[in-house]
């Protein structure tokens, strides 16, 4: 049976929700951050797929991500979902990214799995314009962690995930322009 401490607290603009218990031997977290940034046309920011740029137009970006994680003795697993909503102030223009997906990292061999749905952008009229959706695995324990080990890929739709950048960033889906 779990029992469960319920802590929440306001950090800035930033309201997070923590659940804390015990549960089956193991230590569970869950917790929710939702949230609101307003960027004018020349702040300076770093999106997901780790463009640096100003959009040239005032942007929101609506966060509303759930993780849940849960600790053994042997492992970690992590369980990751975002519904976040980016929206051009100058034309309205909105489209929501969409992830979830989980990682249980191997504390013996530093072994992380990733499966999930890492990427689904998914734009009025056009229809889903990224998708990253599978398996892969890091070894955390490596200089190089964040490397995608050779032949540990899974699934044929990795528009992210496989070395490469999709050619557009977040400035560019919010101005309409969307991968060809």
């Amino acid at each position: 049976m779990m029992t469960r401490q319920h802590m929440a607290c306001l950090l800035g603009s930033v309201l997070v929700t923590c659940y804390v218990g015990v549960a089956a031997g193991a230590e569970n977290y869950q917790w929710r951050e939702e949230y609101s940034i307003e960027r004018d046309a020349s702040t300076v920011w770093e999106d997901w797929f780790g463009y640096e740029q100003a959009c040239g137009f005032e942007h929101t970006v609506d966060y509303n991500d759930k993780f849940v994680v849960h600790l053994f003795e042997d492992r970690e697993v992590w369980k990751y979902l975002f519904r976040d909503t980016y929206t051009n102030l100058l034309t309205g223009f909105s489209f929501v990214d969409f992830a979830s997906y989980t990682i249980v990292f191997d504390y013996e061999t530093g072994l992380a799995d990733h499966r999930g749905v890492f990427w689904r952008i998914q734009v009025p009229r056009e229809g889903v314009v990224i998708l990253d959706v599978g398996g892969f695995l890091q070894d955390w324990y490596a200089d190089d962690w964040q490397t995608t080990l050779p032949g540990s890929l899974i699934g044929n739709n990795h528009d992210v995930n496989i070395g490469t950048l999709p050619p557009v960033s977040y400035c560019d889906l919010m101005a309409e322009i969307f991968p060809e």
